[in-house]
């Protein structure tokens, strides 16, 4: 497949998105690559790094409720990234997060693939796991609103 990125220049690219598959094939473009300032962290870590930070027992937060909460925000905001757009859109990006071997390195490479847009696709993702949701959860986590509840 042959894609137009900046320039007006063709260059080839593997891109294959099919969910069942679990070829990684996602060939990062490095010409873009070399761009991107931020890697996106993965949600589990993001949801780790929290729970260490919160200084609270681990055993008494609910961790699978604060991933599910990060795996959420971080694909609806990729979603109105890519929404209305003809360049990376949504369809083809779901595809990817569909994949049994998906992780974020993966999305970067795919991103990369996609020129400046890419970029700052990824770079918005990264803030978003690396800043903001940390933030904005870890303050909910230190008020208990995913602790765990006896009887529950």
């Amino acid at each position: 497949m042959n894609r137009t990125v900046g320039g007006g220049r063709d260059f080839p690219t593997s891109v294959d998105l099919h969910a069942g598959g679990t070829d990684r094939h996602v060939e990062s473009d490095p010409r873009w690559a070399q761009y991107m300032l931020w890697s996106i962290p993965e949600c589990i870590v993001v949801r780790d790094d929290i729970l260490v930070r919160s200084g609270r027992p681990v055993g008494s937060i609910d961790g699978d409720g604060v991933l599910a909460m990060i795996v959420a925000a971080s694909r609806n905001r990729l979603r109105e990234l890519t929404a209305a757009r003809d360049d990376v859109t949504w369809e083809e990006t779901q595809g990817l997060l569909e994949r049994p071997d998906f992780d974020h390195r993966l999305l970067s490479a795919f991103l990369s693939t996609k020129g400046a847009v890419g970029i700052a696709i990824n770079d918005k993702l990264a803030a978003l796991l690396s800043v903001h949701i940390p933030a904005a959860l870890l303050t909910r986590v230190r008020s208990g609103d995913f602790d765990i509840r006896s009887g529950e």
